[in-house]
């Protein structure tokens, strides 16, 4: 049995209003904004596409080993991608139904942290997300890889 895979299509015109009410939930979200919690700016959001920067503060990393707390990176590599997914649909918040997340360095302390995910699949009931994280003055310094599954609202 085959799965038929539909990448998204080119943004359309009624789109424009979408990622605007994204943009300002965003920086309405206390929790993501705040530099005392986890402070991340949101570069730009397009259509299937959000990047995300962070710089690592103090209070985020591993007491006494100077190593970003992972579950700091994993949520820097969600909120990414569910930015990117609800942006290429018309209304609603879209839960996420499977994440997956490859560490494949460590990220220390002072680093400003950047991710950009990628809408790469509309699979009918669900948006698939491709991520990836790294340090945002040197972009081969890659950090984190993952993909993220989220059900798209109900009408």
């Amino acid at each position: 049995m085959s799965v038929q895979i539909k990448l998204a299509p080119p943004l359309p015109e009624e789109m424009s209003e979408r990622l605007e009410e994204l943009k300002q939930s965003f920086r309405n979200e206390p929790i993501l904004v705040t530099p005392i919690i986890f402070g991340f700016t949101l570069e730009s959001l397009e259509f299937g596409h959000a990047v995300l920067t962070m710089k690592v503060t103090e209070g985020m990393l591993v007491g006494g080993k100077g190593i970003v707390n992972g579950g700091i990176m994993d949520t820097l590599g969600n909120t990414a991608s569910v930015y990117a997914a609800m942006s290429m649909v018309p209304f609603g918040h879209m839960p996420r139904m499977n994440f997956t997340v490859t560490n494949l360095r460590k990220a220390f302390g002072g680093e400003t942290l950047k991710t950009i995910a990628e809408g790469i699949a509309d699979i009918g009931s669900s948006v698939v997300v491709n991520f990836r994280i790294f340090r945002e003055d040197h972009p081969e310094d890659l950090k984190v890889v993952g993909r993220g599954q989220y059900h798209k609202p109900k009408e």
